[in-house]
């Protein structure tokens, strides 16, 4: 009877260890996936952002173009609840960092702005304003007015040595029909929480 309660025991400890094991090979397989260089300069530009203002983007506060091109990058993509029926998203691309037991932002690279949600879409007349809290996080705030517009939003990129690492983005909303909303949101996304 004793033999089978310690064969019992081994057992039982001998699932823990396999579940344990399964369990971290798993997180760490839903880890980052980590983009290269040209995935990264391609889902920019198919997210709206110019071939120029990304190409500059990627190469700022690196030493130069060789560096940026071995570097790994990822995105986090946020939510931003202007009301029941319309949630556009922000797109903020970052530079991974790898420590000895994770991986962190090491630079902030710029954001994106989808302003079209299900069926609608509006044009953003604003400021998107983002920037580095720590290794894990980024801050960013909105601020403007959403439109019915025939247009596209005009997307003017600010030269970072004006906010030092963080990223200001204005939207131009032009040939505006009608007011659909008022933005001022602002936020922290978590690189730990995206893991």
């Amino acid at each position: 009877m004793k033999n089978k309660k310690t064969i019992f025991v081994i057992l039982a400890v001998a699932i823990v260890i396999i579940v344990a094991i399964t369990m971290t090979m798993n997180k760490q397989d839903k880890n980052v996936k980590l983009m290269s260089y040209d995935e990264v300069f391609i889902d920019m530009i198919e997210n709206g952002i110019s071939e120029a203002e990304a190409r500059t983007s990627l190469l700022y506060d690196v030493a130069d173009e060789a560096e940026a091109k071995n570097a790994n990058y990822n995105v986090i993509v946020e939510t931003l609840d202007i009301n029941d029926d319309y949630k556009p998203t922000l797109k903020f691309y970052f530079e991974v960092g790898r420590g000895a037991e994770n991986e962190y932002i090491e630079r902030l690279i710029t954001v994106a702005f989808n302003p079209k949600d299900k069926d609608i879409e509006k044009s953003l007349n604003g400021l998107i304003y983002s920037d580095l809290l720590n290794s894990n996080e980024i801050y960013y705030t909105v601020v403007g007015d959403f439109y019915t517009s025939e247009d596209e939003n005009t997307r003017y990129f600010s030269p970072r040595e004006l906010y030092g690492k963080g990223v200001n983005i204005n939207y131009q909303a032009t040939n505006t029909q009608e007011h659909y909303a008022d933005v001022n949101a602002s936020g922290v996304c978590s690189f730990k929480e995206f893991k």
